[in-house]
């Protein structure tokens, strides 16, 4: 599966409060708070470099080996998805919207052919 570029959705709202951030989602109608450290991996969610590739500039950024912020930066993202603040690049929601076509085709599948008993 190829990397996906995560992006901010364009109908969230973020208002960063000094090294912090608020964002609102006005789809859930949910407020977030981000800690200095979310709030820059959010911001750095602007659809144009991987989670590789951000990871590697936070590293640089903070003089720091890629490994030692891997899992907090891959965690965060991974719940900016879930949260649905974040959506991933176009090529992986082709991807998703595949996958879940084949998901509904099984399905059709199941209900039309006929279970032995």
């Amino acid at each position: 599966m190829p990397a996906t570029k995560p992006k901010i959705r364009d109908d969230v709202t973020l208002l960063e409060i000094g090294e912090e951030a608020v964002v609102y989602d006005p789809l859930s109608r949910l407020v977030h708070y981000m800690n200095p450290m979310a709030s820059l991996v959010l911001q750095l969610c602007d659809g144009t470099a991987t989670v590789r590739e951000t990871i590697a500039e936070l590293a640089e950024a903070q003089e720091v080996e890629p490994a030692a912020i891997t899992p907090q930066v891959r965690s965060l993202v991974r719940r900016f998805r879930e949260f649905g603040i974040v959506a991933p690049s176009r090529g992986a929601e082709r991807l998703f919207a595949l996958s879940d076509s084949a998901a509904d085709d099984r399905a059709k599948i199941r209900r039309e052919v006929p279970r032995s008993e």
